[in-house]
């Protein structure tokens, strides 16, 4: 009976001993299984961010290929290319009258007669025109600042955008 009872608790400790063993290969298993899951995974979203990273930069090829054709259609129209030029033309006619102007300076009596101005007034004139050109020259040149200040923080926004995005 002792040896009997000997080999059932030796056999009992095999089997046990079986069983944890059978427990531990189960769970290595599963822990390999679970981590080439987790690969794939991985490998997934890498592949779909690539692909989405693709498609984006199809989408911005063509988007630029779209805007300069736009842009070459607009260049080759010719009321564009005449607005364009006035732009500018404009401007420097409006400077060329009021040098005329400070030259001789004069007003419309409203019968569509021009009549200069007397001695004493057309300093004056000058003077204040002379004085209302340079203030809104400086107007114009502090919006321009502040506009290139604006244009500067915006842009550095912008390019830390895409830094953060590479």
């Amino acid at each position: 009976m002792n040896k009997s009872s000997v080999e059932a608790v030796d056999e009992a400790q095999k089997k046990q001993k079986e069983a944890e063993k059978k427990m531990e290969q189960a769970e290595a298993k599963a822990r390999n299984e679970k981590k080439s899951a987790e690969l794939e995974i991985r490998k997934a979203k890498k592949e779909v961010k690539a692909r989405t990273e693709k498609m984006r930069d199809i989408e911005y090829f063509w988007g630029m290929g779209y805007i300069t054709v736009i842009l070459f259609a607009i260049l080759q129209n010719g009321a564009f290319q005449h607005d364009f030029i006035d732009f500018f033309m404009t401007p420097f006619m409006w400077y060329v009258r009021f040098c005329k102007w400070l030259v001789y300076p004069t007003y419309d009596n409203g019968f569509n007669q021009k009549i200069a101005y007397t001695g004493g007034e057309v300093w004056v004139i000058r003077i204040l025109a002379i004085v209302a050109v340079l203030f809104i020259v400086g107007i114009l040149m502090v919006i321009i600042m502040e506009t290139i200040k604006q244009y500067k923080k915006m842009w550095d926004e912008i390019s830390q955008m895409f830094l953060m995005r590479v």
